[in-house]
């Protein structure tokens, strides 16, 4: 239990490493060299495959909730960002202060909008 507890403490940091520099591709691709924007595209959706397997495997534990793919075969269902913005913005009973609403409002304030302005909807939420 304890080597999976690490295992997603540390691929939670990997991950939020990809995201950070994934934005920093998206916000600055005419500054990318054309030799190098392959390997960009790759590297991005390395981080989209890590992304909704992060989701899936210590998400659903972390949440207490299944993910939302079975929404039709939109991969984007998948993703940590849609989990985030479906329990903050989302049309569930979820109270404010229950414990997934505090837990991903903490994961959208702190690691996600400092590099993505309002990529889970909290400007939505005042």
């Amino acid at each position: 239990m304890l080597l999976y507890i690490l295992t997603g403490i540390v691929s939670f940091l990997v991950l939020w490493w990809m995201f950070a520099q994934s934005m920093w591709m998206e916000n600055n691709a005419d500054r990318i060299p054309w030799l190098l924007k392959p390997f960009a595209y790759v590297f991005i959706g390395f981080f989209l495959l890590g992304d909704a397997l992060w989701n899936i495997l210590f998400g659903t534990l972390l949440f207490q909730q299944w993910p939302d793919i079975h929404k039709g075969m939109n991969f984007s269902n998948a993703t940590l960002s849609h989990r985030l913005r479906q329990i903050l913005l989302g049309d569930t009973d979820i109270e404010k202060m229950d414990k997934r609403y505090r837990v991903a409002l903490f994961i959208c304030q702190y690691c996600i909008e400092p590099w993505d302005k309002n990529h889970c909807g909290l400007e939505d939420l005042k």
